[in-house]
């Protein structure tokens, strides 16, 4: 049996060379993009929608915190997160369309 190597049939030092071309890209999708246009003009209920009490701050300061940004796009927006210390935190800030609850199924 005769054992083919991609390098077979190249001479010289035994590289291989290739131009890859990439087409450029005008607009980029992230991931947070593709979320803010399905959210847009909907009511959406957004799950764990605090973050680490440490960055929050940095977070709003900056225009990226999540939460924010999704209330800003959707028609309504209500955030549900577990953890009390953020979002009563985050109620102090005076944002208010977040709730703490934990969910369980009920099977």
């Amino acid at each position: 049996m005769i054992q083919k190597t991609i390098l077979d049939g190249i001479r010289g030092n035994g590289s291989l060379q290739a131009e890859i071309r990439i087409p450029p890209q005008y607009e980029l999708k992230l991931r947070p993009n593709v979320i803010f246009n399905i959210a847009y003009n909907k009511k959406i209920l957004h799950l764990g929608c605090t973050d680490h009490l440490s960055l929050i701050d940095n977070k709003i300061q900056n225009g990226v915190f999540i939460h924010q940004q999704l209330s800003r796009v959707a028609s309504t927006c209500l955030g549900i997160d577990i953890n009390t210390e953020t979002t009563e935190y985050l109620r102090k800030l005076n944002i208010e369309n977040i709730i703490t609850a934990t969910l369980r199924n009920r099977a």
